[in-house]
């Protein structure tokens, strides 16, 4: 039994080794995917010093949709019910997927889940309409089942399509945003956030036929074989349909009301290559969406202004970080050389309009990246950013500056040692670990064998004792 024990004990010192052999050799022949940690792109902006307009909502935000800037919000990133304006997605998914001659043959499941005090159309099973129809009907009057039908349309079923409303979403940056149907039934689970919703119309804005529906006002729809009458749609949207609420500059919109949402919007505005974009949610009457849109919108256009990044400008710094990088290469001893460089920047960056007018500089974070002199090739990237006088910094893009192993005669000789022996490298790791696998489990063997030979001694012995 002594023997057994010494055994075992000697079985878990031999696994211990060959568990630390195992992570060392893993540690050097099997090299760690790049992995980078999502990060958000939008961000609201800084407006100090300006006065936040007073808005009647529970959330809103405003959205520079050029630049990418969220501007200024309250509670963007809180969950509300969209209602109808969830039908920005639908109408997305439609310009996306369809053509406006397609036709749609009406079946039951584009409107008999619909609460009967929900708009709509009147579409009748077997009715054949056209995608264009059931877009301007989903965007002039809000008809539900035009908005069903389209979903149907593009998904085949709206459970497909409303994981293809989700999953649009997603691409979108849209990370708090979980639809449940297509046109904005009032379901606990129906959430999204102005954030999101800011995201979502900007893309649809991409689409100049959005405007051009959601900006008409009257839209008279042929008759059908199942419904010879005309439909005639009067846009219900006050920008379009009141003068009171007319913007110069509205590029269309999509509004929304319900029990559980209240009244909601999105709408946006285009003047002088600015589009901005307003989301208000919860809103306590119907007409308060509109002047919260309208007092965003001004407050946009009046305090913020987009300037343009000139790469010329970033030439020095660029030129500068090259020297440095040689500089620090020389210093390694070793056979390096930079041979590619990349200078990638925004076009346009929204500040305040104040903040426009002062001098600013061109910076680089050279704490960013080190050379690793240890390293055959690898990449330095150093983000860039526009440093304004008044201490404020913003990033606008970046510098990357490869370097690789220069191919001298003993490398070229040798391809699995040089930069070029990647494959090389990568056939020679996969050898050795299928060996050290081999030896481990050879080892095991080895191991269990001695095990069992020596319990069969011990067996013998005592059977010799009996006798």
């Amino acid at each position: 039994m002594q023997t057994y024990r010494c055994h075992k004990n000697l079985l878990r010192i031999v696994l211990i080794i060959l568990l630390a052999v195992v992570t060392l050799t893993s540690s050097i022949f099997i090299t760690a995917p790049n992995v980078q940690a999502a990060e958000t792109t939008y961000t609201i902006f800084d407006a100090a010093g300006i006065v936040v307009p007073a808005i009647d909502a529970k959330a809103y935000v405003l959205y520079d949709a050029e630049s990418q800037t969220f501007l200024v919000g309250k509670d963007q990133d809180k969950l509300f019910a969209p209602a109808s304006v969830t039908k920005v997605m639908t109408v997305l998914l439609a310009l996306e997927n369809l053509q406006l001659s397609d036709k749609i043959i009406v079946t039951r499941e584009m409107f008999e889940t619909i609460p009967n005090d929900y708009t709509r159309l009147g579409l009748m099973e077997g009715e054949e309409i056209t995608v264009e129809q059931a877009l301007y009907a989903s965007l002039l009057i809000s008809a539900n089942d035009a908005s069903m039908a389209l979903a149907v349309a593009v998904g085949g079923t709206i459970e497909n399509f409303v994981e293809m409303m989700n999953s649009r979403a997603t691409e979108l940056g849209c990370l708090n945003t979980n639809f449940t149907n297509p046109y904005g039934l009032a379901d606990p689970e129906h959430l999204t956030t102005a954030h999101d919703i800011a995201l979502i119309f900007a893309e649809v804005l991409k689409h100049d036929l959005y405007t051009q529906f959601a900006t008409t006002l009257h839209y008279q729809m042929a008759g059908t074989v199942l419904h010879p009458e005309e439909r005639g749609m009067q846009n219900g949207n006050r920008f379009v349909a009141n003068e009171q609420f007319k913007y110069d500059g509205y590029v269309g919109g999509k509004t929304g009301f319900t029990e559980l949402s209240s009244y909601t919007i999105t709408a946006g505005a285009r003047r002088e290559g600015r589009t901005l974009i307003s989301v208000v949610l919860g809103a306590s009457q119907s007409t308060a969406r509109y002047t919260g849109c309208i007092t965003l919108f001004d407050y946009g256009f009046d305090n913020f202004k987009t300037i343009t990044i000139k790469p010329d400008e970033f030439q020095p710094i660029k030129d500068q970080t090259i020297a440095q990088v040689n500089d620090a290469i020389g210093q390694t001893g070793n056979p390096m050389v930079i041979d590619e460089v990349v200078l990638e920047l925004d076009d346009i960056l929204t500040t305040t309009t104040t903040r426009a007018a002062r001098p600013y500089s061109c910076v680089i974070d050279e704490r960013a990246a080190t050379l690793q002199a240890d390293q055959d090739s690898q990449t330095l990237e150093y983000p860039l950013y526009l440093a304004f006088d008044d201490g404020t910094r913003y990033p606008v893009g970046r510098l990357a500056i490869n370097v690789a192993a220069v191919q001298t005669e003993a490398t070229t000789k040798s391809p699995a040692f040089g930069p070029k022996g990647s494959v090389w490298r990568t056939v020679l790791r996969v050898i050795a670990i299928i060996l050290l696998v081999v030896v481990i489990a050879f080892c095991l063997l080895l191991l269990y064998a001695m095990i069992r030979q020596d319990l069969k001694k011990k067996r013998r012995n005592k059977i010799k004792e009996r006798k």
